[in-house]
């Protein structure tokens, strides 16, 4: 979460939530054996983030299997049929799947929207398993619920990928005492006509990740208008937190990261992966004070925070 250091500059602490009952399987029962099976971790690139994530995943698994070896490619090679294939990022699923089409794979760092289109190109996709990078919208709406308990309405503009999740996200919405304004947002249309007339009359409105360009385009307008409204922004992305929302929900390569270490454990000790795309187990928290105070929002500790917002979860069905 990120709060405010000695200095009056942000800082940021991972909050992780969930636990794993099958972990006593390792506590007990030491790692199970595998005899000669690597891990085989393909990358997309070696951009700073895909790094991260697999040095996560490196780190975490060797804590939860040492005796199990990862090694990391950049290219897929003929790799042993015993051994556990995992992908970060989308072009190193697509170069994945198209060396192993028949082999279950685990898929790290991709959004749920690559993983939808990809599945449509190739059903076979459907055997294997994914994390999916974005949170899912309830996660937004209880971090708005939880920061302006006194908003009744709550507003969101949706794109061309995003405009899927309307239902849930209204419906979720609702379940939380909002009444939602929700506005798509096609290509071609003026941002302005269309966030102006949801954002001023909300009291607190919600952003979904959407396509890189729906992002961008709308990212600068939104934070704009809602600032001048007054009216605080949960985002999806630290970037937006230090762009001026009041406060965002994400994974990091890290969180990433280490549920892919452990999907690979419990694939160790049970058996072939979930088949499907899974939510992210982890995520961080992050606050902007310095939003906070010109809106006039009084942001709990960091500590009491991470706990209420992980009991508000817990507490949703």
């Amino acid at each position: 979460m990120k709060g405010s250091d000695s200095r009056g500059g942000p800082r940021r602490q991972p909050y992780l939530v969930w636990s794993f009952p099958w972990a006593w399987v390792w506590v007990c029962c030491g790692a199970p054996s595998l005899a000669d099976a690597d891990v085989r971790l393909l990358l997309a690139n070696e951009t700073p983030y895909y790094r991260a994530a697999a040095d996560s995943f490196r780190h975490h698994l060797g804590r939860l299997a040492p005796g199990v070896a990862v090694s990391i490619h950049s290219v897929a090679n003929d790799w042993p049929a015993e051994d556990i294939l995992v992908s970060i990022g989308s072009p190193a699923l697509t170069e994945l799947r198209a060396r192993y089409p028949d082999r279950a794979a685990l898929h790290l760092f991709i959004t749920s929207d690559f993983w939808r289109e990809q599945s449509l190109r190739d059903p076979g996709l459907g055997n294997n398993t994914a994390v999916a990078l974005d949170q899912p919208p309830q996660r937004l709406l209880t971090l708005a619920r939880l920061l302006v308990p006194e908003a009744h309405t709550l507003s969101a503009v949706l794109g061309p990928h995003s405009s899927q999740h309307g239902a849930e996200l209204s419906g979720g919405a609702i379940a939380l005492g909002f009444e939602p304004r929700i506005g798509i947002l096609a290509p071609g249309d003026n941002p302005i006509a269309t966030l102006w007339p949801l954002i001023s009359a909300s009291q607190i409105t919600v952003t979904l990740p959407d396509s890189a360009d729906f992002n961008r385009a709308v990212a600068r307008w939104l934070l704009q208008l809602s600032f001048r409204a007054k009216i605080p922004v949960i985002g999806f992305s630290r970037a937006y937190t230090d762009a001026g929302a009041l406060a965002s929900v994400y994974s990091t390569p890290e969180n990433i990261g280490q549920q892919g270490a452990e999907l690979v454990a419990e694939r160790l000790a049970h058996g072939p992966f979930p088949p499907g795309l899974l939510p992210p187990r982890y995520y961080t928290l992050a606050t902007n004070a310095t939003v906070a105070e010109a809106l006039g929002i009084v942001l709990p500790a960091t500590a009491a925070l991470q706990n209420r917002y992980a009991a508000a979860l817990q507490e949703q069905p």
